[in-house]
């Protein structure tokens, strides 16, 4: 192979060539998205209909038949699904594999808006949600008080959400769990009664009196004015003053057959921290963006706000995205430099500390080489990519661990610098290819995987991929170059100790081990085949899961009464559960959602949606230890259990796309 013959000879497009590549590296490595999950989303949407008071019948005939006749018109339509309840339509509509999600979802909403005309002009709500595994909260605050209302609350949140929401790199900004106003009209019927007014009449009065009318047009001079009869209410007295009867002697106002005031709606959701009174402010963020970048825009502006809080509330953060993924990258940074630190005190042990220097950068160098082609290709530095990473760490070494030492062969044997590089080379470059080209056809499958599976996957084998064939560049290239340049034939020849230790292993121990092996063939396979079937036969003790825990500080408890349950006796399951996370030392806080389920701040934890009969509680540990939250979510399933007015799961959270 010419290459490394070339490398070396035309030294100077090499280094040029290597600065290169590690330069863009590092600045891919400080510019490119940074994410917990990979940005994946299923094609497909769900149309929402909520009708109070219709049964599963009526839901049935005047909802979903005509929505569902339309939606099978539709292009690459794989399922449709329909779920129906008292007053709740759910349709799920699934496409194919590999069609847009962005299409496929605009198909949806076009064929739905076309057979609205033709749905009870009396539902309450139609909604669509495209279907999405990345549309996570990165940040979940909490506005916690037990004497503030809940008017003050969300003026409150109101301020702060403008505040972020001008932040770089944020989507959108949410609140949730307080009630919204309203103008409450409470009628006296024996007043009806007494004056004859039927209440059909006050009823029609306030609705005509707060809608706006086109009046016609005016004409002055070479101008048209419209004229619009504003019947819009701007104020509580407004509507106290509206005219709801009269018989030409007399006046009723509407004041005088009822009392009108600000009022809250009946609550159907609301949310405690750590068990006391809170609503709660969400931050997702746009795709493509650097999280760490916008946390430094956020934090600020918190910290100035709380500045500005009352006494009586306080600004709590229930979840915060960036700490997990700072960690996973601490965490990787951190393997690199075990690696290299390790790899660099074995190769100066067995050879010396010039080549366990050049051994050491050629982990830096294809790392950063192989960061640079996973950006141009797409992807972001999260879960799946760090993966990547840490896998060919441990691969990535070896190649130039080979031509270092097989170089230091030929320098030993008294061969000149540049001559025992293109010998060392010439012996050994086939097969560092061929190895490694094996190695990356093994990954290849994993990145064919289809699905939103291998959606969610495949940064992880495109990572490996790149990584080790940029160390496959730096072994033919840059380190037979560099061994020309630092490796000494009179350092290498002085043996220490450690390298006669590993030349008596290799001529002793390891050498009659080889001899019986080859000598009795036969003993050896039908060894090898017993621990083969012995580890088959360990399976079943193991278990097996295509996906793994996701070792995180954190984990929900879904609680779930009968059907029919009141909201007040959800909240009472949701107040026993409250009580046994509260004497937990392990735990350190919580937040509980009672009505629905908490603001998604996990990847494959899907929304629940709003129901009397739902609540659902994010806990978050002090700290994360395999051992101690087994032996922590098993005491809490064994306590749970013996409720008996509620289901009550302690769901940990794993890694994969959502799943039943």
């Amino acid at each position: 192979m010419r290459i490394p013959k070339l490398a070396i000879e035309n030294y100077q497009f090499t280094i040029i060539l290597m600065m290169a590549l590690v330069l863009s590296g590092i600045f891919s490595f400080m510019n490119m998205p940074r994410t917990e999950d990979p940005p994946v989303s299923k094609s497909g949407a769900s149309v929402i209909v909520l009708y109070p008071g219709a049964t599963p019948a009526d839901m049935e005939e005047l909802v979903v038949d005509p929505l569902e006749s339309a939606l099978n018109e539709l292009e690459d339509l794989n399922q449709i699904n329909s779920e129906m309840e008292d007053g709740l339509v759910v349709i799920h509509v699934e496409f194919m594999i590999g069609t847009d999600p962005e299409e496929k979802y605009s198909d949806v909403v076009q064929k739905t808006n076309s057979v609205r005309n033709e749905l009870p002009q009396d539902i309450l709500s139609l909604d669509m949600v495209k279907w999405s595994v990345s549309d996570v909260n990165i940040l979940q605050l909490a506005f916690v008080s037990e004497s503030a209302n809940y008017r003050t609350l969300e003026e409150l949140s109101d301020d702060l959400k403008k505040d972020l929401e001008k932040v770089g790199g944020v989507r959108r900004v949410k609140t949730w769990a307080f009630p919204q106003q309203e103008v409450r009209v409470s009628i006296h019927p024996e007043k009806l009664a007494q004056m004859r007014i039927p209440l059909n009449q006050v009823i029609g009065a306030i609705r005509s009196a707060n809608v706006n009318i086109p009046g016609g047009y005016v004409d002055v001079g070479a101008k048209r004015f419209n004229i619009h009869t504003s019947g819009n209410y701007n104020s509580v007295q407004d509507i106290r003053n509206t005219i709801v009867h009269t018989d030409g002697s007399k006046v009723v106002f509407l004041r005088d057959v009822a009392d009108v005031d600000f009022d809250y709606e009946d609550r159907n959701y609301y949310a405690r921290f750590n068990g006391k009174k809170a609503i709660f402010l969400t931050l997702n963020q746009k795709e493509g963006t650097n999280i760490f970048h916008i946390m430094e825009g956020i934090k600020p502006e918190i910290a100035e706000f709380k500045k500005t809080l009352p006494a009586n509330i306080t600004l709590e953060s229930v979840f915060d995205q960036s700490v997990s993924v700072a960690n996973r990258v601490n965490g990787f940074v951190s393997n690199l430099l075990q690696g290299i630190v390790l790899v660099g005190v074995v190769i100066f042990l067995s050879l010396s500390i010039r080549a366990s220097i050049i051994v050491m950068l050629a982990i830096p160098f294809s790392i950063l080489i192989g960061i640079g082609f996973v950006d141009l290709s797409g992807y972001g530095l999260q879960q799946m990519t760090i993966a990547g990473l840490v896998i060919a760490l441990g691969i990535l070494v070896d190649n130039a661990i080979v031509v270092v030492e097989n170089i230091s062969r030929f320098l030993k044997q008294g061969l000149p610098g540049k001559e025992a590089a293109v010998q060392g080379m010439d012996q050994i470059a086939w097969a560092i290819v061929s190895a490694t080209i094996t190695t990356v056809l093994a990954f290849i499958p994993i990145m064919m995987i289809g699905d939103i599976t291998g959606d969610f996957i495949r940064s992880m084998p495109v990572t490996v991929v790149y990584t080790l064939l940029a160390s496959l560049v730096v072994a033919l290239t840059l380190t037979p170059y560099l061994s020309t340049k630092f490796l000494k034939a009179e350092k290498i020849q002085k043996e220490n100790r450690f390298q006669r230790l590993l030349t008596y292993i290799i001529e002793s121990p390891y050498r009659k081990t080889l001899a019986f092996a080859l000598d009795h063939r036969k003993i050896m396979i039908g060894g090898a085949l017993l621990i083969l079937m012995g580890s088959l036969a360990l399976f079943p003790f193991i278990g097996i899961s295509f996906f793994p825990k996701a070792e995180k500080p954190q984990f929900i408890i879904n609680i779930e009464t009968p059907k029919g349950t009141s909201l007040d006796q959800t909240n009472q399951a949701a107040l026993y559960v409250e009580s046994i996370i509260r004497e937990r030392v392990e735990i350190e806080q919580y937040a509980t959602n009672i009505g629905r389920g908490n603001p998604r701040v996990y990847y494959n934890i899907v929304e629940r949606r709003e129901n009397s009969t739902v609540g659902q509680m994010f806990v978050q540990l002090k700290r994360y230890d395999h051992d101690e939250m087994d032996r922590l979510v098993s005491e809490l399933r064994d306590e749970f259990s013996t409720y008996p007015d509620a289901r009550i799961e302690v769901k940990e959270l794993e890694q994969g796309p959502p799943v039943e």
